[in-house]
């Protein structure tokens, strides 16, 4: 143990001070061996897929499957970078359609909208009329009234009840009939 380590670590015992001190040299060991490796040692980025096993170093060989003519890396999550352009235009092309599709939909329920609006207030039209003795929301004309004096639709008690309720209206049905 030097000097240097019982300033880095004061408080503690004399063992522990050791193995730490030693954890300490061991990495500043391993940072000075990676920072002096030459390129040519230097781990090589893996390809994705590769036609010749041959062009791998022996070591990570196994790290690739066969598939078809090719090898592919055998590692969870990694994709074809043509599978993933593939799937990139599909989701551009996906959205496209979705955007049109809403588009239309918004179109159709506009109309749907503004026809309901004219529908209520064609409701709100018929309600404020009703009993005002304006015609009919349907276009048809007034059923005909029920003569009780004509012939044909002669009713003694239904007369006489006019005719005590409202004479004018008596007197109308009673010409309407002879006519």
């Amino acid at each position: 143990m030097t000097s240097d380590d019982r300033t880095l670590f004061p408080l503690l015992g004399l063992r522990t001070r050791q193995r730490l001190a030693a954890q300490h040299h061991q990495h500043r060991v391993r940072v000075r061996a990676s920072l002096n490796t030459e390129p040519s040692t230097q781990q090589m980025k893996l390809k994705y897929k590769i036609e010749n096993l041959e062009d791998v170093p022996d070591q990570q060989r196994s790290l690739y499957v066969q598939s078809g003519n090719a090898f592919i890396l055998d590692a969870e999550g990694a994709a074809d970078l043509a599978d993933l352009e593939h799937d990139r235009n599909r989701l551009t092309h996906m959205e496209t359609e979705h955007t049109q599709a809403k588009a239309e939909w918004e179109k159709s329920s506009a109309a749907m909208i503004e026809e309901r609006k004219k529908l209520e207030a064609r409701v709100a039209q018929l309600e404020t009329n009703r009993g005002t003795g304006a015609a009919p929301g349907n276009g048809a004309p007034p059923a005909a009234e029920h003569n009780p004096f004509k012939k044909e639709t002669f009713n003694l008690t239904k007369a006489a009840e006019i005719a005590k309720k409202d004479p004018a209206k008596a007197a109308k049905l009673k010409q309407a009939a002879q006519a």
